[in-house]
């Protein structure tokens, strides 16, 4: 990874900073106060984040809570290289039990949506009390299924972008900053 201020080249890829620390960290606070509103510690949700891209933001809207909450770990797989494969790969073995209680998804970004449709209704199924998603990025013109998303961050172009968790080939989730793809040579 070569980095600069403003910018990231990976192999022949440069990005450059779409969506700073900063507002990242004010958004993520935003939305942890909306879940603070909807949920109580009596009854506190389960929250599931989807590996490998949302650990990092799952991290920092949980420390917003006002209530303790259980955080599962799930991972999920559906890319390879900066595309969709159209393939999500479940790991069930790490599913925590849902049985009458309120489950949060947390995703990194929400594109094509597949990863999502295919997970959804499993919860459902489960017995979970209620189910609610909250993704911090959102690609509304690549979305091709018909998602309730909560909880969203930002709305963003249909460009490949990383950083906060999301990668290439497995690179670049360290940065603190979200970058999008500027040239593809």
């Amino acid at each position: 990874i070569i980095t600069t201020m403003k910018s990231v080249k990976l192999d022949e890829h440069q990005f450059q900073e779409y969506l700073s620390a900063e507002v990242i960290a004010d958004k993520v606070a935003v939305l942890g106060a909306k879940i603070n509103n909807d949920y109580t510690s009596n009854d506190p949700p389960i929250v599931i984040a989807l590996l490998n891209g949302a650990f990092i933001f799952a991290a920092d809207l949980c420390r917003q809570f006002d209530f303790e909450c259980q955080l599962q770990l799930l991972r999920v797989s559906s890319y390879k290289g900066m595309e969709s494969t159209g393939k999500v790969k479940i790991d069930h073995d790490a599913e925590p039990d849902m049985n009458n209680r309120h489950v949060i998804i947390v995703e990194d970004i929400v594109d094509t949506g597949n990863t999502l449709a295919a997970y959804l209704p499993t919860l459902k199924a489960k017995g979970a009390k209620s189910v609610k998603v909250c993704t911090l990025l959102l690609k509304p013109e690549a979305v091709q299924h018909d998602l309730e998303l909560e909880y969203v961050g930002f709305e963003i172009p249909n460009k490949f972008v990383i950083g906060y968790g999301l990668d290439y080939n497995g690179r670049g989730r360290n940065l603190g900053a979200i970058y999008s793809i500027v040239a593809n040579k």
